[in-house]
């Protein structure tokens, strides 16, 4: 079985240095997914549960996204790693990951 690697880009050098404690964790992060080759695979959100919490208040009135909603309640209701992927339309290439 040949392995795949797979290279990670993030937007930004923020969320490396708060993997490794030199600054606080932030919210988000736009994370890009290449084969070794360089071929782009995908890109997705990853985001935090501070990010999330402050997100809901603006969307719970939204019968729209009543089903983001009532995920991210269930995974801010505890200590757990729930991940799940949303899309912001059928077209878009962006899904968006919890936790950070």
């Amino acid at each position: 079985m040949r392995k795949i690697k797979i290279i990670v880009k993030s937007e930004s050098a923020n969320f490396w240095w708060g993997i490794y404690g030199f600054c606080e964790k932030i919210g988000w992060e736009d994370l890009n997914l290449f084969h070794e080759d360089g071929t782009k695979i995908g890109r997705f959100c990853l985001n935090g549960k501070a990010y999330l919490r402050n997100g809901i208040e603006d969307l719970g009135d939204d019968p729209e996204e009543l089903e983001f909603v009532t995920a991210v309640e269930k995974y801010l209701a505890d200590n757990k790693c729930h991940y799940w992927y949303y899309y912001a339309d059928k077209e878009s290439e962006v899904s968006y990951l919890a936790p950070l």
